[in-house]
């Protein structure tokens, strides 16, 4: 399987064209996926000074330690 990929801005006609690549065959099967993101800037923004508070987030840097402790704690020659 081949990919080729492309980000793009949302144009204001909100029409794209796609331009497929010569080595794919007449009548061959192809899919497009459209992907976006509504999230807007402050949003992001919010989800990142929640961060600290996130148990997941808390329990997978306890994990990272504890698995760096004992390199840690070693002394080195």
């Amino acid at each position: 399987m081949n990919k080729v990929r492309s980000i793009i801005k949302t144009p204001a006609s909100r029409t794209i064209q796609l331009k497929i690549p010569d080595f794919v065959p007449i009548n061959e099967d192809i899919e497009v996926i459209m992907m976006f993101n509504n999230n807007s800037f402050q949003k992001k923004i919010e989800m990142l000074k929640n961060i600290p508070f996130d148990k997941t987030f808390l329990e997978d840097i306890k994990n990272v330690q504890d698995d760096y402790q004992l390199i840690d704690n070693k002394e080195w020659d």
